[in-house]
């Protein structure tokens, strides 16, 4: 009401009629992209999305705080002791503004994806074997077989102008990916690919400032928050955030393609970061942690948490989130 005058109005979303891309991988390098406006009947969380389908939520652009603030229980510092004194440390917080839409995947690569695209047991565990379903989380993958990329001491290096604007090379993971849409195509100027740091965040925090990811400080409800004896469970199995995406905390630590170095403590008001890795050094950051950390989720699962492997380690804990983006990234 204002004065004597009574107001009423009505507030409606912009409509996001493609919310969902589904890549469907069922026959062999016949795949098929379509979208979807709303989730089907029983949901994504279905074997067959997670199995032979590969789903992509539509992320919009904005803003949000991205690192951890000084005081967040288990942040990462450089000076901290036993393994914490490993030169491992969380971002500072600053605003991040991102400019362009892009698309992620709704739950890790799974072992059964990534199989049937690299035609081998690619992604497979061997600690775990025995838990390990086609459902479960694809690992050991590392950023050199997702992207192809090459180092600067083999014969026929990578260019430099590629760790601008990677894109998957020929024979790779990603690569085989694409080459296999015969039906449907990707969005315009798109390609697929892994998700810069801020892109990883943005879409795990999904409009919460909090540790995690579900607007409190607490893991539990979103991943392992006792230490998992059964590890390799399927994904799913934990709540999605507000924005659908599952297990963003504590299923496997999920690669970026930022230099894990590139972030300057103290920056602020950041528009579309990206750091790229370069000929001489291939140190992505590594986010979500593992279930093989879920010892100390309040270090390493968190949502602002990092880590970081060189670009060709494939371990156990290791997995990916695959994403759809569009080309260049800005570099800062």
């Amino acid at each position: 009401e204002i004065g004597n005058t009574q107001l009423s109005f009505t507030l409606e979303a912009l409509s996001d009629p493609q919310r969902y891309c589904v890549i469907d991988i069922s026959v062999p390098d016949e795949y098929k992209v379509t979208y979807h406006e709303k989730a089907p009947d029983g949901g994504w969380n279905t074997d067959e999305y997670k199995t032979t389908k590969i789903v992509f939520r539509h992320v919009k652009p904005g803003s949000f705080i991205m690192g951890t603030p000084a005081d967040e229980a288990g942040r990462r510092t450089e000076t901290g002791t036993g393994a914490e004194q490993n030169n491992i440390r969380d971002m500072d917080s600053h605003k991040v503004t991102l400019t362009q839409d892009y698309w992620l995947g709704i739950f890790p690569v799974t072992f059964k994806q990534a199989s049937i695209v690299q035609g081998s047991e690619f992604g497979k565990t061997g600690t775990y074997a025995a838990n390990q379903k086609d459902s479960s989380a694809a690992v050991k993958l590392s950023i050199k077989n997702l992207l192809g990329m090459m180092d600067g001491k083999t014969s026929n290096p990578t260019p430099d102008s590629w760790y601008a604007s990677p894109v998957p090379l020929e024979g790779s993971w990603l690569y085989k990916l694409n080459a296999g849409i015969t039906e449907g195509s990707l969005p315009q100027g798109s390609h697929l690919a892994i998700p810069t740091e801020a892109q990883w965040e943005y879409a795990c925090r999904a409009g919460t400032t909090s540790a995690y990811g579900n607007g409190t400080d607490s893991i539990e409800g979103m991943g392992p928050s006792v230490p998992n004896s059964k590890p390799m469970y399927p994904v799913g199995g934990y709540a999605p955030n507000a924005w659908g995406f599952y297990d963003m905390h504590g299923c496997v630590w999920q690669w970026t393609i930022d230099s894990y170095s590139g972030y300057k403590p103290g920056a602020d008001n950041l528009t579309d970061p990206y750091s790229p890795m370069t000929a001489s050094s291939y140190w992505p950051a590594l986010r979500g942690g593992s279930y093989s950390t879920s010892s100390a989720p309040s270090r390493d699962n968190r949502s602002g948490s990092r880590y970081y492997k060189t670009y060709s380690v494939d371990d156990g804990y290791v997995g990916a989130r695959i994403a759809i983006v569009k080309a260049p990234c800005p570099v800062i």
